[in-house]
């Protein structure tokens, strides 16, 4: 399940969860017989000692003295996570989203890097940060996403992976970013010949401008409408475009783009 590394019968096992419930971190120390925790106490330097009863003689634990021992563990700070992140949020500002966290302790931490999804399921990276490895002061750090174009819906969601020297990870809350109130429903035919059929959902009656798009973001077509509160249908002619990939944009602070091919 949820469990990996265990060593034997029974073993310590440390986790972190964030305030949901979910599992961050989780790591067995111990040995191949019965090694059971007892009790976890924090340290002045915000590491962890655990105590509890130890059987085995390998693995984590040397020097067993003959049946049951008391097993004193340390934790440093770094170990149980590479470092307190105070915070991780995002917000839009004008085309982009900007994504922001803060951090303290950092001992051992490699990197940061944010991770994107659009189902919020499937997290894929879209750039990464060096730590600045300051272990007395509070670490400010900024990414900023410059194309959150969201194919599906008007949400995308964003989360902080944070990876220490030794390769092990924590990952951070996940926030969703709201986009604008109208977004690329569908597409027909794609690929398309002459005509595009569009369905564009709005959130309110609203005037804009369609964008049709090379790969390079020049324009090259435009087409003002006049759209409801709902679902709008628009053909567009596309007759004249030469064959290749192509984009539909807005011309709004809305992030949704879609792309389609033109035979």
């Amino acid at each position: 399940g949820q469990v990996s590394g265990n060593k034997g019968i029974s073993n310590f096992w440390m986790v972190k969860v964030n305030n949901s419930g979910t599992l961050l971190w989780q790591q067995c120390f111990g040995g191949s017989k019965v090694d059971e925790p007892t009790s976890v106490l924090s340290t002045p330097d915000g590491g962890s000692i655990v105590i509890g009863n130890a059987s085995s003689n390998d693995g984590d634990i040397s020097g067993n003295h003959g049946g049951g021992d008391i097993w004193v563990l340390k934790l440093s700070p770094g170990f149980l996570l590479p470092l307190r992140l105070l915070s991780f949020n995002c917000y839009r500002e004008n085309n982009f989203v900007i994504t922001q966290w803060q951090t303290a302790n950092e001992d051992h931490v490699k990197n940061f890097v944010v991770e994107r999804s659009y189902a919020g399921l499937t997290f894929d990276s879209i750039g990464s940060l060096p730590a600045k490895g300051n272990l007395q002061s509070i670490n400010n750090y900024q990414f900023t996403d410059v194309s959150p174009f969201a194919t599906n819906g008007n949400v995308i969601y964003y989360r902080l992976k944070t990876t220490d020297i030794d390769g092990r990870y924590s990952l951070s809350n996940i926030v969703a970013v709201r986009l604008e109130n109208h977004s690329i429903i569908s597409v027909n035919p794609n690929p398309a010949h002459n005509v595009l059929s569009i369905n564009i959902e709005s959130g309110k009656q609203e005037k804009i401008e369609l964008y049709i798009c090379d790969v390079e973001g020049q324009i090259l077509q435009r087409k003002p409408l006049d759209l409801f509160k709902g679902n709008n249908f628009i053909n567009l002619d596309v007759s004249s475009l030469s064959r290749g990939s192509y984009f539909l944009m807005f011309n709004t602070d809305s992030h949704n783009s879609y792309k389609w091919i033109k035979e």
